[in-house]
């Protein structure tokens, strides 16, 4: 039986994710202040109606409509400032000052903007007819009071703040931030702030994968780096398993005997592995398994490939949209795509090929997706690239080609 592609293995996981019972830490309540990036988990309520009264949607002046004849002179009653209500309703054949988002008089029901008219001493000359509710924003027509601004599930962005400010909103309800356990496994993998020994090299994924994750949201707890031994590993993972939600091995897996990765889960009580390897060219070797965690529910766990580039590749293809799901957002596997015509030929062989792509834009403002060469062990065929193309197995891609190109960095 061959291995499954990288699309099955999505579809398998979003149906996993969705239908059992792995473990969320809840919910609290926080200052909107702090909100920033959290996760909705009950939709936030309009504590007033938006905009609490009707307002001009124009610099201009307010009158009612069915007064405004074309050429018609109608003297100015005077201006209503800002922040202010008129000292009285607008009269039949006249006109108010007004800019935008000024309180619109009572009896006016449409605004003129300037340069609509003729300006004449203490009154206007109308240029052409005005229609009911032009140029007028109604009360309410942003938001009603008490009603839901924004669904269970949504990022909150700087956009959504403002809404929340603006309807009277000082809390929401977030998601607790959920908390990862970050694997280092290798014997030849030394932190960053040490020096390098012969045969060793530096940790290059923790610190980014681990950032990544902190950045949406996530306690990250690194540990390792591990010796290449299956009880150390399994050891600290049933450890992690007590409070995470997400544990991620970086390396040990390989699909061979000694896989240290895969012989560790398997050993801790109660784990299950999902599925070990994917037809996909950089990440063949990954591995996805739950295990017993936190309050009886259950634990995700992937097993990512030891060279940085498949393992980067894998966590934005599979890590990246797990942990989102995880994390209580709505579309966490939607992914931002351009269009874009190939430069240069790309090939896959075996298996699908993951063409790692930069974006630039030609003289006649045509999008090119440039391939960047590499191995799963050149982090530059990675650095700088603006996100993928998929190549279906044994096929190519041939310059020129319109291509559509998947997006590492994009919002949903």
């Amino acid at each position: 039986m061959g291995l499954p592609t990288l699309e099955e293995v999505e579809d398998q996981l979003q149906s996993l994710l969705e239908k059992e019972d792995f473990f969320r830490p809840g919910s609290e309540r926080i200052s909107l202040s702090q909100a920033l990036g959290r996760i909705v988990a009950r939709a936030p309520r309009a504590q007033v109606t938006l905009p609490p009264f009707t307002r001009a949607h124009y610099d201009g002046f307010a009158l009612r409509a069915e007064d405004a004849l074309p050429g018609k002179v109608l003297p100015i009653a005077g201006e209503i400032a800002m922040g202010k209500e008129a000292p009285r309703p607008l009269r039949r054949d006249e006109v108010w000052s007004i800019t935008t988002g000024g309180h619109l008089p009572p009896g006016a029901d449409a605004v003129v903007p300037l340069e609509d008219v003729e300006i004449l001493e203490g009154a206007i000359r109308l240029k052409g007819a005005i229609g009911a509710g032009q140029y007028v924003t109604a009360k309410g027509a942003d938001v009603e009071e008490g009603e839901a601004l924004l669904p269970p599930g949504r990022r909150l962005l700087p956009m959504d703040l403002s809404l929340l400010w603006g309807a009277g909103v000082r809390e929401v309800e977030v998601h607790k931030r959920p908390t990862a356990g970050l694997f280092l496994t290798g014997s030849e993998i030394r932190s960053p702030h040490l020096p390098l020994l012969p045969g060793t090299v530096w940790d290059s994924l923790s610190p980014s994968l681990g950032a990544w994750l902190e950045g949406w949201g996530w306690e990250v707890k690194v540990i390792g780096p591990l010796r290449e031994d299956r009880g150390a590993l399994q050891e600290n993972l049933m450890e992690a398993l007590q409070q995470a939600s997400l544990c991620l091995i970086i390396g040990g897996s390989s699909r061979g005997k000694g896989d240290v990765t895969a012989n560790a889960v398997a050993a801790v009580p109660g784990a299950t592995i999902l599925g070990h390897g994917i037809a996909l060219q950089p990440g063949r070797p990954t591995l996805w398994a739950k295990a017993p965690g936190p309050e009886g529910r259950a634990t995700f766990i992937l097993g990512l490939p030891g060279h940085p580039v498949s393992a980067l590749l894998v966590f934005f293809l599979l890590g990246w949209p797990v942990a989102r799901q995880l994390a209580g957002e709505r579309h966490p596997w939607v992914r931002g795509k351009a269009r874009a015509f190939m430069m240069g030929e790309v090939r896959a062989g075996t298996y699908e090929f993951i063409a790692r792509v930069e974006l630039r834009r030609n003289d006649k403002g045509e999008l090119w997706a440039h391939p960047l060469a590499g191995d799963s062990a050149i982090l530059k065929s990675l650095a700088g690239s603006a996100g993928f193309v998929r190549v279906p197995p044994g096929q190519r891609l041939e310059e020129g080609q319109e291509v559509e190109v998947e997006l590492w960095m994009s919002f949903a």
